[in-house]
């Protein structure tokens, strides 16, 4: 699983250091995708309708750790 570590990354056009990102471990698409059972181009539709956090870093899309819980959380069904 490929992972890139960013020292600054930007968010909203701030800049915001790597240790904000929690463990500064942020996942390519390709890894989301895997991790949701998706098609790489599911993640990016998430993402185009903001319904994912991420990162932009230029062109590259990056999602953090957290984020992808959090959008898990977010979706969490209660018990059966």
């Amino acid at each position: 699983m490929r992972r890139a570590t960013e020292s600054a990354v930007r968010k909203n056009g701030h800049v915001a250091l790597g240790s904000v990102v929690g463990s500064g471990r942020l996942l390519v698409p390709e890894d989301v995708a895997e991790r949701l059972g998706l098609e790489k181009r599911g993640v990016y539709d998430l993402v185009q309708r903001r319904e994912i956090g991420h990162y932009r870093l230029g062109r590259r899309i990056r999602i953090s750790e957290e984020q992808l819980r959090a959008f898990l959380a977010e979706r969490e069904q209660g018990p059966w």
